[in-house]
């Protein structure tokens, strides 16, 4: 059963998603995915920062310092166009820069390397609350070997004018410079140059010399979608989750899976989980619907501070016993473990609406249950509290599997 969890405080996400795959839920999950459910924008280039840092590590590995190179270069033009937009990304950009200043000083070239150090410098001079970290390990001993200067000593400065979208925001080499339009001052050589206007991102290494005059920036819309996702969990953290925007956030949600490895459609009965918190620590809500035209009704039942949620804790048994109370047409069909198993214990969930083996068309069988959709909200438990949202979209039919160690 598909799982994908929502982080609205603390860390729990992260514990919380393989806790759940043991449990045998197949966890919905991506870089992307991730980062919006847990309030970040998601969006392409985080998906390219990602495989790049991780294609930058791989390569100075094998000691490929051209693949390096080349791969940590691709990390930080996304992570700029990243940057540009607001996003938090300076502990990515110290792990992407390290890569380029060790290659720079294994190869011998000082003014890139040079370079390269004064920019991690002002990295390192940034507080970084980036979910995306790099090792700093070993940067002091460079640091002394290509000592603080101005690297644009005896170089011309030139004004390039700089346009992109109207509003756009521009930084070049990480550093804020004005709206589209913009004019800048930059000494001749390699620069980043970052624009962004919302979802809409792009970054480019530029060289400019002294018969640039001018440079367009292309906007590239990253996914809309996701940045809808991310504003919503952002704007939970503060308020907590309502009706309306539960349904609001599921709807989102489904919208943004389309052509997507994580797509719960490709799953017969998606289940959607929300990590959250509550102002009240011993409580969970559990959000109910009918169907989309009808808004989400809330219950509340008790669940012991502290617990985890997990396969056999009391939460999850508690939160599977008000489902039980909340939908009595499930009553008979829905059975509690009665003690933990060695191989896990099945659990079917069977609704009115199954129409399997019904020989009748489908205009004369009784109307299914489009979806189902479910949030709990967990607070202050141990891994920060859970929303869960249950969606019924191909079968009436649920097998949620329970395994213990």
């Amino acid at each position: 059963m598909p799982v994908t969890v929502v982080e609205l405080s603390g860390s729990g996400a992260a514990t919380l998603r393989p806790a759940l795959a043991q449990q045998g839920f197949a966890v919905m999950t991506s870089p992307e995915l991730d980062a919006a459910t847990s309030g970040v924008d998601g969006g392409q280039d985080l998906g390219v920062a990602l495989a790049a840092l991780a294609q930058a590590r791989d390569s100075f590995g094998a000691l490929d310092c051209a693949a390096a190179l080349t791969a940590a270069e691709s990390a930080i033009a996304a992570l700029a166009a990243r940057g540009a937009a607001g996003i938090e990304v300076t502990g990515s950009l110290r792990a992407a820069w390290s890569y380029v200043l060790l290659c720079k000083d294994r190869a011998g070239e000082v003014d890139g390397a040079m370079r390269a150090a004064a920019l991690l410098r002002e990295l390192l001079a940034t507080p970084s609350t980036s979910p995306l970290t790099g090792d700093d390990a070993g940067l002091a001993a460079l640091f002394a070997k290509y000592p603080e200067v101005d690297v644009t000593a005896n170089r011309d400065v030139l004004a390039v004018e700089l346009t992109a979208e109207p509003g756009a925001v521009f930084t070049v080499d990480h550093r804020p410079m004005g709206t589209s339009p913009a004019t800048i001052y930059v000494a001749a050589g390699r620069h980043l140059i970052a624009a962004a206007a919302g979802s809409r991102r792009a970054a480019r290494w530029v060289e400019v010399a002294s018969d640039t005059r001018a440079l367009s920036l292309p906007l590239i819309e990253q996914d809309a979608r996701l940045s809808r996702i991310s504003e919503r969990v952002a704007a939970w953290r503060s308020s907590g989750p309502d009706g309306p925007g539960v349904a609001a956030f599921f709807e989102q949600l489904l919208a943004a899976a389309q052509g997507q490895s994580w797509n719960p459609s490709s799953f017969r009965s998606p289940l959607l989980v929300v990590l959250g918190a509550t102002s009240t620590p011993s409580q969970i809500q559990l959000w109910a619907s009918d169907g989309p035209g009808n808004p989400p009704t809330m219950t509340t039942i008790a669940a012991p501070a502290g617990s985890p949620l997990g396969a056999g804790s009391a939460v999850t048994l508690a939160l599977i016993e008000a489902l039980r109370q909340r939908h009595a047409s499930w009553r008979d069909d829905l059975s509690l473990p009665t003690e933990p198993q060695a191989q896990g214990a099945a659990l079917v969930v069977k609704t009115n609406g199954d129409n399997r083996g019904d020989e009748r068309s489908p205009s004369q069988r009784p109307a299914r249950t489009q979806w189902w959709v479910y949030a709990a909200i967990a607070g202050a438990v141990a891994m920060g509290g859970a929303v869960i949202l249950a969606n019924e979209l191909a079968e009436d039919t649920q097998r949620v599997e329970l395994r213990w160690p």
